[in-house]
């Protein structure tokens, strides 16, 4: 390993054969060998002047100490198989072009000494078995470049790492180390483009308390692509900003820790495929969201999942599938009218707040519980089995549970109450419609209170029902 100074003139090459741009020491005399990849290479050159790759160059440690060099391309690439540092002046390096790959096989460090690490260059995190520590945050400009994280791991070390698109999808080992505090941050300057992505998650380790803010530029569209992740490693997604169009969670068995769209105005676009989110669920007021036929399941399997809508109507299948979790409501939860919002299993907590769909399905022997509080469950499908607790095994009510069947049209409706015990049973009312009522029409059926005001169809069926 050896140390090599760059004593090139303005607009000098580096490239596999030029030697004159080479010195042994700082200042010195050119004509020492072209850096490989085990020589640490030095630019102490101050002021700005242009150095440009001609070639597949290399080194091991790179390290600009003064000035502001910009480091453009004629051809080739650059090649860091150690670690990399710049100096904390406010005139920073640039690199203007040149693909750059970081390959360390061994632990490595990125000290940018928080100046911007100014690139238009396509940067590349590709070694087996090495990893590259951030020594405080990493942000690169607004560019339409890409950063490829293939291979190793990158250790944010708590702190933030910013990129316009952020492609983490081979399926090699790898590992993205956010810390407690670490944050991918995308800076959105490209539109229609996929701006983040671990559709591959075969060979991917999350660690730390991973958190993703994808900050939309204008009314650009963006894809992002979260992957199938496990619940213990789901990646937190926040939309601060944007008008446009985000493709999110549209891939089959996506998932995602907490979502929050506070300050995003777009829309969010239909994802016919099911999605998972293992925390919290928050809407902005100002945001769009398409009707979808992908199940949105809320799924986590301990703790408390919060939901809030914001007074937008989700108008898609919603399913409550975590065993041991909870979701509760922080405000009333609209979902679309042809739609059914199914608990399977855990606890529905709806908060004393309303909940309105379609349909309300409940028919599982798992074990499961609707808090009600205060609140109330509202379905307003237009007829068929709009209310379906058939099987109460291991449903547990709590509250004062009221549901509201306020669908207003002629078509044959179905409520299934099951039969619960008497403490567990629900009030039932009956607000519209001209329908025919399948309602309490079998044996040991049960329900608390029943009110038909406002009810002028035909109650179809009655058999040895409880009330």
């Amino acid at each position: 390993m050896a140390d090599r100074y760059w004593v090139g003139a303005n607009n000098s090459q580096w490239t596999t054969t030029s030697t004159t741009v080479w010195s042994t020491t700082a200042g010195g005399a050119g004509g020492a060998s072209v850096p490989t990849s085990a020589d640490n290479v030095f630019f102490t050159t101050a002021g700005a002047y242009n150095v440009f790759i001609g070639g597949a160059v290399s080194c091991a440690n790179l390290t600009i100490s003064s000035g502001a060099p910009t480091i453009g391309l004629v051809t080739g690439s650059l090649t860091i198989y150690g670690s990399y540092s710049s100096h904390s002046a406010a005139a920073s390096p640039t690199f203007s072009g040149p693909p750059i790959t970081f390959a360390a096989t061994t632990a490595q460090t990125i000290n940018t000494n928080g100046v911007m690490f100014s690139s238009a260059s396509n940067i590349t995190f590709a070694g087996v078995g090495g990893s590259w520590q951030l020594q405080n945050n990493f942000a690169i400009d607004q560019q339409n470049n890409t950063v490829t994280f293939s291979t190793g791991t990158l250790d944010l070390n708590g702190k933030t790492f910013t990129c316009p698109i952020f492609s983490c999808s081979s399926s090699n080992t790898r590992t993205i180390a956010f810390g407690a505090t670490g944050k991918i941050i995308i800076n959105q300057n490209s539109n229609g483009a996929t701006v983040f992505t671990t559709a591959t998650t075969s060979g991917l380790t999350i660690t730390g308390t991973p958190v993703v803010e994808v900050q939309m530029y204008s009314n650009y569209a963006a894809t992002v692509i979260p992957g199938a992740l496990p619940e213990s490693q789901a990646i937190s997604f926040l939309f601060t900003s944007g008008t446009g169009g985000v493709t999110f969670l549209g891939n089959t068995g996506n998932t995602a820790k907490n979502v929050d769209f506070t300050g995003f105005a777009g829309v969010w676009v239909a994802r016919t495929l099911g999605h998972t989110i293992y925390g919290n669920l928050t809407l902005s007021t100002g945001m769009l969201l398409q009707a979808s036929t992908g199940t949105l399941t809320f799924g986590a399997t301990s703790g408390t999942q919060v939901v809030t809508s914001n007074g937008k109507t989700y108008d898609g299948p919603v399913a409550i599938d975590g065993v041991g979790g909870t979701v509760q409501l922080a405000d009333a939860l609209t979902v679309g009218s042809t739609r059914v919002l199914n608990l399977v299993n855990g606890t529905f907590d709806l908060n004393g707040k309303s909940a309105t769909a379609g349909s309300f399905s409940s028919n599982y022997t798992n074990t499961r519980t609707i808090a009600f509080g205060t609140g109330s469950i509202t379905c307003n499908g237009a007829g068929g089995t709009i209310f379906n607790t058939t099987l109460v095994t291991n449903l547990t009510v709590t509250g004062t549970p009221v549901i509201n069947i306020s669908y207003s049209g002629s078509v044959a409706t179905t409520v299934l109450t099951g039969a619960p015990t008497e403490a567990q049973s629900i009030s039932f009312n009956f607000t519209a419609g001209t329908y025919s009522l399948t309602f309490l029409g079998t044996t040991a059926y049960a329900a608390r209170n029943v009110n038909f005001t406002g009810f002028s169809g035909t109650w179809a069926t009655i058999a040895n029902a409880s009330y």
